[in-house]
């Protein structure tokens, strides 16, 4: 519709922004509705310890879950009931799930724009009163068209979930992968806990990782939830260097910045660029950190962008931050993860920024974002059948 996403006019995306960010600002807001992220990370690991009871976890879909019960409970401040109630719905609609039924997005969206709508309980900072919510209060305070608002919510129901379970999802596949890398990142986790003395964590305390962060960087970079990069339209007229010379490109082209064949080219990340490797030589503008000076910057250069550049960044990075070190620092602090069959057979292959072979394993972009193909149907895919998306591993309590 015209969301702060869509709208090519320039002064309202403006306006749309500068009302928005507000709840999305580290200290004034995320680091107040933080408690309400805690108890969610901290009840996740026990839905993951009842669950792990049963079999190997498909932790595509879990980490799915909770990044949207995320965005719900701390963000739009919705009852937990709602939330359980619309949470596998909104999901399936946007996943293009075969188990997708028709409304469920509809209805849910309509009886998330009422809670948004009327519920006097919410509240930004600028409202001086504690905040909760933040986003549902922008929402009733915006006095945008109808449509920006149902836009909006939309937008942050599909991006403010998909792009971060994703991004764990792929992680956690690839610590995995290389359990000598996750043992140091459980220290680091271990280490961090020790240093809280009992206590529950601040927003500030998240600049306590440094490992985790690598990993989170990589993840990004690796395996960058939105492939495709962003879509942009030339403001003015741009000549570049094309294969046969110069090429000019009219105002009002469409453009695509891609992330999949940048973040993965050899030329920008040397010759192990299809490699996990945490270490790798990121600068400073590059790595993604939570709750240091700066820290709320977006991570971005010339051959990186996971959340697209300046001034067109993602409004919600912030909040995706700082729940992904929750629920990571709470899972793998608990438990250990190994790939499940039939994923235990990637555990030793290089995977390629190339896949010739539709039936191997690779990452599935589905509606906008990437997430790792569902192994046990993919064989069985007919053509112009979808390919699922889904993540099996074993999940190992790491103490009583």
């Amino acid at each position: 519709m015209d969301s702060i996403i869509s709208t090519v006019d320039n002064e309202h995306w403006r306006q749309q922004r500068q009302h928005l960010i507000e709840a999305f600002m580290p200290l004034s807001s995320l680091a107040k509705i933080m408690p309400v992220s805690l108890a969610r990370a901290k009840e996740c690991s026990e839905r993951l310890r009842e669950m792990a009871e049963k079999g190997p976890v498909d932790m595509s879909n879990f980490l799915l879950h909770e990044a949207q019960a995320q965005l719900q409970l701390a963000l739009l401040g919705v009852p937990e009931e709602i939330m359980e109630e619309t949470n596998a719905g909104i999901r399936q609609t946007f996943m293009l799930s075969p188990d997708a039924k028709i409304g469920h997005l509809s209805e849910a969206m309509k009886g998330l724009m009422k809670l948004a709508r009327e519920d006097a309980s919410v509240a930004l900072p600028s409202d001086g009163c504690p905040v909760r919510g933040p986003l549902s209060r922008a929402l009733q305070t915006g006095h945008f068209a109808s449509s920006t608002d149902y836009g909006n919510l939309l937008l942050i129901l599909f991006a403010g979930h998909d792009t971060t379970g994703h991004t764990m999802t792929w992680l956690l596949f690839e610590l995995a992968r290389h359990p000598e890398i996750q043992q140091q990142v459980q220290e680091e986790v271990d280490h961090f806990f020790a240093s809280l003395c009992g206590r529950d964590p601040s927003y500030q305390d998240l600049s306590g990782f440094d490992l985790l962060d690598r990993c989170i960087t990589e993840t990004l970079r690796l395996w960058p939830a939105v492939a495709n990069g962003t879509f942009r339209q030339l403001q003015f007229g741009e000549d570049l260097k094309g294969v046969g010379g110069q090429v000019q490109l009219p105002k009002g082209t469409f453009v695509t910045v891609t992330n999949w064949c940048r973040h993965r080219n050899p030329e920008l990340w040397g010759a192990d660029a299809d490699t996990f490797n945490p270490w790798r030589d990121f600068s400073q503008q590059e790595l993604v950190r939570v709750g240091c000076p700066m820290a709320a910057r977006t991570p971005q250069s010339a051959r990186f962008s996971p959340f697209a550049h300046n001034p067109r960044s993602c409004l919600g990075k912030n909040f995706a931050q700082m729940e992904m070190r929750l629920i990571l620092s709470y899972i793998l602090g608990q438990f250990s993860f190994s790939l499940a069959p039939p994923y235990d057979s990637l555990k030793d292959v290089e995977l390629k920024v190339a896949e010739t072979d539709s039936l191997k394993f690779r990452g599935i972009n589905k509606g906008g974002t990437m997430g790792p193909m569902d192994l046990e149907r993919g064989g069985s895919v007919c053509s112009g059948e979808r390919f699922q998306i889904a993540l099996k591993l074993h999940v190992q309590p790491r103490r009583a």
